[in-house]
């Protein structure tokens, strides 16, 4: 931005140089009057490329042509080295991200005030230790628990823009699959700063920690972070190796065949799991399990109870919010193998579903039903 006022300056200079050797104005001091012709003259103006009249010069006084134009010089160089502090100014407290959608995104370095659009990324926030800077979050953002204290914005679909516009954010982070992209073309309209996150897997997840963290000046403690995550996830891996080792049943070098057989199920009724491009295919093959609907062509796919059958799978787990299907599946469809060995099992939907830190913690849950709790009769 400097150079720029510096080539500009530098043209307007010439244009001006140029000018004076025709035209040169003097001021003439007030009240004495111009003559009647002269003072409906009109002199070009050097800063706009338009025309200017006696009134509407910057200083007091009147014009008379053929006198000097030194003035109008030194109130030309003073405009532009403002305008040239200003730009910089403006260019050093800001940074141009791009966010998932591919969208060029200016942002102020480390905002002060943030709002969340997405459970997810007000857990990513408060991991980094940014829940002073969070300003405001949706009414489903409830952990961690210093974020039900948070003022509220409303649905993840339908946010208050109102609200939102009245809290002045530096910075609103929003999802590609949560957030309706009406909602983040209209902030952008009004010239409110919205970065668009889309993650699809575990690795995207951790990507996103990191990106938040660049954006919000943390970038040192969500490197720190996602090393931590990273590792936790790596020790999985050693251990489903290690379990792979141990059992004829699973070769090492060829992870790919005979893994314990999963099924996870988002809803019983109707009964919907979750296929390859979903967080939840993905953490089951880090904890070590073959997902059963590995070949579904869509990410959540409805399930017909004979393909379950069919299938057959050796765990299922459930939302601990779904009805028991313990009781009812065992008197209809005993024969297949996690319900005939009691290894149905549930786990809190939003550390899977969220794609946040806790995430990791998913996966770690997986591993110990998939691994570490014995199959009964």
């Amino acid at each position: 931005m400097r150079l720029w006022g510096f080539f500009v300056f530098r043209e307007v200079s010439k244009k001006q140089e140029a000018r004076s050797k025709k035209i040169q104005i003097k001021t003439h001091p007030h009240p004495d009057p111009l003559p009647e012709g002269e003072g409906a003259k009109i002199i070009p103006s050097p800063s706009r490329g338009g025309v200017i009249n006696k009134d509407s010069l910057p200083f007091k006084g009147r014009v008379r042509v053929g006198m000097g134009f030194s003035m109008v010089n030194k109130y030309i160089i003073v405009l532009l080295s403002l305008i040239t502090l200003l730009m910089s100014s403006s260019v050093a407290n800001a940074a141009s991200f791009t966010d998932d959608l591919g969208r060029k995104v200016e942002l102020p370095k480390n905002p002060e005030r943030i709002i969340s659009l997405a459970p997810s990324i007000t857990e990513i926030l408060f991991f980094l230790g940014l829940g002073d800077k969070v300003t405001a979050v949706t009414d489903y953002c409830d952990f961690p628990e210093e974020a039900r204290h948070k003022t509220k914005i409303g649905w993840i679909i339908s946010p208050d823009i109102e609200k939102i516009i009245s809290l002045k954010p530096d910075i609103v982070f929003a999802t590609a699959e949560g957030n309706r992209s009406d909602i983040v073309d209209t902030l952008e309209r009004i010239n409110i700063r919205v970065y668009v996150l889309d993650p699809h897997k575990v690795e995207d997840v951790l990507h996103e920690i990191v990106s938040i963290g660049e954006i919000t000046g943390r970038v040192k403690t969500a490197k720190k972070k996602v090393d931590e995550l990273s590792t936790r996830i790596k020790t999985i891996k050693k251990k489903v190796n290690i379990k792979h080792k141990e059992n004829e049943r699973f070769p090492i070098k060829n992870l790919g065949n005979d893994k314990i057989r999963v099924l996870y199920l988002v809803s019983t009724d109707p009964i919907v799991s979750a296929g390859p491009g979903s967080f939840i295919h993905d953490i089951i093959e880090y904890a070590g399990g073959e997902n059963i609907l590995a070949q579904s062509p869509v990410r959540y796919p409805r399930v017909e109870m004979e393909e379950i059958m069919l299938r057959d799978p050796e765990v299922i787990i459930v939302s601990d919010d779904s009805p028991d299907i313990r009781n009812s599946w065992k008197m209809r469809w005993g024969s297949i193998s996690a319900v005939k060995n009691n290894r149905i099992y549930t786990i809190d939907p939003d550390i899977i579903s969220r794609p946040g830190p806790r995430i990791v913690e998913g996966i770690e849950e997986f591993y110990r039903d998939i691994y570490m709790k014995s199959p009964s009769p």
